[in-house]
This record gives C-alpha cells, sequence and structure tokens, in this order.
C-alpha cells in the first residue's frame, strides 16, 4: 500500500490552513524552493478526474486504490491543485495517469483566468475518499474547498530526502 507522500520535495508553506484565504479550509500554500516554478510530484498513484482552466487551472488528482494517510487512514484520497500557469505542463490532461513520485503539477501565479497575477506557488488541499461530483463546495467563508477535506499533515508523510524551509509549525510524520 502506497504512502500518501507530500508533493513538493521543498516545504515552504507561505500561508497555512484555516486563515487569510484560506479561513473554514485545510488548504494551505506552498512556494516551493523559490520565487521560481517548481515541480511537484504525484503524491501517490492516480488520475486526473478534473482540470477547471478558466480560473486558477484547478486540477483534481485521485488515487487508484486506497493508500496510507499519515494519520493512519486507509482510503481513496483526493488532491486538489491550483495556479499552474498551464494545465498542459507534463502533458497533463483528465484521465491522464501518473505513478507515484513523478512530476505532474508547476507551481505559478494564475489567478482569476490571468497567468502572473500572484507570485508562484501552489495551493493544495488534500481530503479522504473518491472524487465526486465536481469534487468541491463553496465554505462558510464563501471559498471553494474539498469535501471531506483534512489536515496536510494528517495526510502527507514525508522523508529525509525533503528539505523544509517553513512548515508554518505542522509536524509531518516521517
Amino acid at each position: 500500500m502506497e504512502k500518501f507522500m507530500y508533493p513538493s520535495k521543498t516545504m515552504r508553506i507561505t500561508q497555512g490552513y484555516m486563515t487569510g484565504t484560506h479561513v473554514s479550509s485545510y488548504a494551505i500554500d506552498d512556494g516551493c524552493d523559490n520565487t521560481g516554478r517548481s515541480s511537484l510530484n504525484a503524491p501517490y498513484s492516480g488520475t486526473v478526474k478534473q482540470i477547471y482552466s478558466q480560473y486558477e487551472n484547478e486540477v483534481f488528482f485521485e488515487s487508484d486504490a486506497p493508500i496510507l494517510f499519515a494519520d493512519g487512514t486507509k482510503d481513496f484520497a483526493v488532491t486538489m491543485f491550483l495556479h499552474q500557469d498551464s494545465p498542459m505542463a507534463y502533458g497533463m490532461a483528465v484521465g491522464k495517469h501518473y505513478n507515484q513520485g513523478e512530476p505532474m503539477y508547476i507551481e505559478g501565479g494564475r489567478y482569476k483566468g490571468k497567468n502572473g497575477s500572484l507570485a508562484n506557488h501552489v495551493h493544495m488541499e488534500f481530503a479522504r475518499g473518491k472524487y465526486v461530483g465536481n469534487g468541491w463546495y463553496k465554505n462558510a467563508s464563501g471559498y471553494y474547498s474539498l469535501r471531506n477535506a483534512k489536515k496536510p499533515q494528517d495526510c502527507c508523510f514525508i522523508d529525509d530526502s525533503y528539505k523544509i524551509l517553513n512548515n508554518n509549525g505542522y509536524v509531518f510524520k516521517n
């Protein structure tokens, strides 16, 4: 059984969950290695279920099978990525399969349909279960959030190869 791995090998969390634009959600922003465009890897083997390209290039990625979450949960997983300037990076398309650890997403600054509107980063949210319907709902603060979302540190493992620049105080299981 695969472990749910954190998608970026360099962690630099620039906004945590339940704060700012992430109020009422477990979403985080990660600036990765620097202000460039770092690559993110598939956190588990899975398939792209949906891409919304008109706004922030939201990508919904679902595991092929149940995986092990850091809190001990064993279930399917869904990860939502936002802000890539082009969802076509790495040939991304609905139905495209990625093996765990394979490059699949590039951080960017797309916001409200315009590239370069934000500093380069990736907005991520993690959830248990399968992708259902449109995958998200409007939360109490008026932002979109994944159904069955969980805290990032309850989902993702890291290992000794990860470079931690800012974990925002969250403790990830090694």
